[in-house]
């Protein structure tokens, strides 16, 4: 009778490049080559269907930024491999302390939810949710055949950004079985990472949020340099300046959905931590004004109590917040640095319509 296979996660992309690595012999080889099948079959299908075409000014200006839809696919496709790492670097920490197979407690709702069918379901829709922006946008071409070469890399690039954007819900899916399982986390005030013992997930979650952001820079630049047909018109502005904003809104979200219900854990931790050693001092404090004490045992619990305000020195300094001086900082500047570059590439008529949604509000 044969062992019943141990559970994981891996979705079909990961699937494809381990094919591919155990053939070339090379293990990152395959996500590079997976992550740019699409891309060099947009360059590929765009310049067969506009080699030799003579545009208008407007044309011209459009398609002088084209090539940034095939940097996209790639980089996304290689952030998504970057990514999933990440999260089973993740689940190597929090099992090193279970009993085998307890994984099933966060691998089974992970894998419902990220399942290679809602996987690919998410990933359409949002290509088809990009060409429908395009088309709102306005695509200059003339000709139809550039059109659709056009079209096909709106619904490339958001099939590889709406393959994370769903893969973000099920980190959030597996954290949140994580936290609610009792003893899967175990904090411990002395680990010295400030964090009992969790920093590791702060970790994580920064590096899932600054791909997501590295990814908002490059949409963002590409939406407002492109020379869209339409972008004179109000509701084409607004819809802009919301296509932009939305990725730095959903990297926050990855990073507090995420953070939020660690802290929750480090809080009740140290809570409880905090009563069980204020209590034990009470304790030891009703026992040394007991005037029958011996030399030894007042000095044994002199020394409880010192150690026990030791403890709670310790316990106090513990960040409920998984993440370390480096994890902000680091995160911190990818942040600051993005926005400054989608802010310098925002055109002055959509800064004025910024300021004056702003001022009205």
């Amino acid at each position: 009778m044969k062992a019943k296979a141990a559970m994981e996660f891996r979705p079909f992309y990961e699937r494809a490049a381990d094919w591919l690595s155990e053939r070339l012999g090379v293990p990152i080889l395959g996500a590079l080559v997976v992550s740019s099948i699409p891309s060099l079959f947009f360059f590929l299908l765009h310049y067969v269907c506009t080699v030799g075409l003579i545009f208008t000014t407007q044309e011209s200006s459009f398609h002088a930024w084209s090539w940034m839809i095939g940097v996209m696919i790639f980089c996304a496709s290689l952030f998504l491999y970057y990514a999933t790492d990440t999260l089973k670097g993740l689940f190597l920490h929090i099992d090193i302390w279970q009993e085998p197979g307890r994984n099933s407690v966060y691998l089974q709702p992970l894998n419902k939810t990220l399942s290679d069918r809602n996987f690919i379901i998410a990933g359409a829709v949002f290509g088809c949710l990009n060409m429908l922006m395009g088309l709102w946008f306005g695509v200059p071409y003339a000709g139809l055949s550039s059109q659709i070469s056009m079209f096909t890399g709106f619904f490339l690039v958001g099939f590889v950004c709406g393959v994370p954007a769903w893969g973000i819900y099920g980190v959030m899916v597996a954290i949140n079985a994580i936290t609610n399982e009792k003893q899967m986390l175990k904090p411990d005030f002395t680990a010295p990472d400030g964090c009992a013992g969790m920093r590791f997930l702060g970790t994580a979650f920064a590096k899932f949020s600054a791909v997501t952001l590295l990814m908002a820079v490059m949409i963002s630049v590409y939406i407002l340099w492109a020379g869209w047909a339409n972008k004179g018109q109000t509701l084409v502005k607004v819809a802009i300046g919301t296509w932009v904003i939305w990725p730095y809104l959903l990297s926050t979200m990855v990073l507090a959905a995420t953070s939020l219900q660690v802290k929750r854990l480090l809080e009740a931790y140290k809570l409880h931590k905090e009563k069980e050693f204020s209590d034990k001092l009470s304790e030891h404090r009703a026992r040394l004004e007991q005037k029958d004490l011996g030399v030894e045992e007042r000095s044994f619990i002199e020394s409880a109590i010192e150690q026990l305000s030791k403890d709670r020195t310790l316990l106090h300094d513990v960040r409920i917040w998984p993440f370390g001086k480096a994890d902000s900082i680091n995160y911190g500047l990818v942040f600051i640095g993005n926005m400054l570059v989608t802010l310098k590439s925002f055109p002055k008529d959509l800064q004025e319509l910024a300021m004056n949604v702003a001022a009205f509000f």
